[in-house]
């Protein structure tokens, strides 16, 4: 029998149905009615489902990372156990030596930074043994994995990590990196899974209120609003609204919405709860990217200006903040890093000769 809609819109309402009993994490509650509906919810439901599969082997590594420096074999061992590796010695050996690497590591005390660092070696934990013994394979693994990690954003911490990471697909592959794998490495410490998630959202065609909603949740349980209830609603809601609106394909507009979307989710919840200083968290990120194409910047402003509203409660945006919102839209970071140099040299410059 070929495959409809509503026959894996009914399968798929039952395993979210069956999931919501296991983690508590709320579904629609209603089947999906289009293919981009099913995909979305899908795509939620495997991650949940791969997060309690890896759960047990993530808590390890976790606490192994946290733990002071020990070349005990025991925890090592314990870990390696949990791997689809743990049966295929050769794999096997190269998970000892991953999860030895850090085992034998100082603890790491920036939250962050240990994040980062057990994805990376919960990565090649939970591989498969012929991922694990494909360099080029596993490599991929593990960058994948710290890029889906929360940003490192501290510049020591971040070099602190990258080293780490480094030295663990060393271990995982026999070899010393290249220059361009680390820093490729370097870029998934500092990447945002946020703003990659929102992005994704943004260039997504609308779904129902019920999914987008579903959606919005599993981005604001990242946040740091999460436990805060009314800042939970302010980010929630964001993310619901961009999840049902109509899909943005210029890539300009995705970043910019992106990057809108994200500062929410990523802000402090006194940040977000204040309309004054979401706004400027909004247009300080959107700032932060290179200017788009002036045809498009009209339109760049528009989608931005909608997230201020979703995030400050308004229908419609004051005309002092659209005006906000143009200037960050039409910024460009390398003029102004270059005007900030030259205010320094002519200041300078101003001095000489005076006593």
């Amino acid at each position: 029998m070929a495959n409809t809609i509503q026959s894996l819109a009914t399968r798929l309402t039952a395993v979210e149905t069956k999931l919501t009993t296991l983690t508590g994490v709320n579904a629609p509650g209603v089947d999906a009615a289009s293919i981009q509906e099913l995909d979305a919810r899908l795509t939620l439901v495997e991650t949940a489902v791969s997060g309690l599969i890896n759960k047990p082997a993530a808590d390890a590594v976790a606490a192994l990372i946290a733990a002071p420096a020990t070349q005990a074999d025991a925890p090592v061992d314990a870990v390696v156990a949990l791997s689809p590796s743990a049966n295929v010695p050769t794999a096997a050996g190269i998970v000892s030596d991953v999860v030895s690497t850090v085992a034998t590591a100082p603890a790491l005390a920036d939250g962050t930074a240990a994040d980062a660092v057990t994805a990376a070696v919960t990565a090649v934990v939970t591989a498969e043994p012929e991922v694990v013994q494909d360099p080029v394979a596993v490599t991929a693994a593990i960058t994948d994995a710290v890029a889906a990690a929360p940003a490192v954003t501290d510049d020591a911490q971040a070099a602190a990590v990258t080293a780490t990471v480094t030295d663990i697909i060393t271990a995982a592959t026999g070899v010393t990196p290249s220059d361009t794998t680390v820093a490729a490495v370097s870029d998934a410490v500092a990447a945002c899974p946020v703003q990659d998630a929102v992005s994704d959202i943004v260039a997504s065609d609308a779904v129902p209120a019920a999914t987008a909603n579903a959606i919005a949740a599993n981005v604001t349980a990242d946040s740091p609003s999460a436990d805060v209830p009314a800042a939970a609603a302010i980010v929630t809601s964001v993310v619901s609204d961009v999840a049902q609106s109509d899909a943005n394909t210029h890539p300009d507009v995705v970043d910019a919405v992106s990057a809108a979307v994200a500062a929410v989710v990523n802000a402090a919840p006194e940040v977000v709860q204040d309309p004054v200083a979401v706004t400027a968290a909004i247009t300080d990120a959107v700032a932060a990217l290179p200017a788009p194409a002036t045809a498009v910047q009209d339109q760049v402003t528009a989608a931005v200006a909608d997230v201020v509203a979703s995030a400050t409660g308004v229908d419609t945006v004051a005309p002092a903040v659209v005006a906000q919102v143009a200037d960050a839209v039409a910024a460009d970071p390398e003029l102004d890093a270059i005007a900030d140099r030259l205010t320094t040299v002519e200041t300078q410059l101003g001095t000489l000769g005076k006593s």
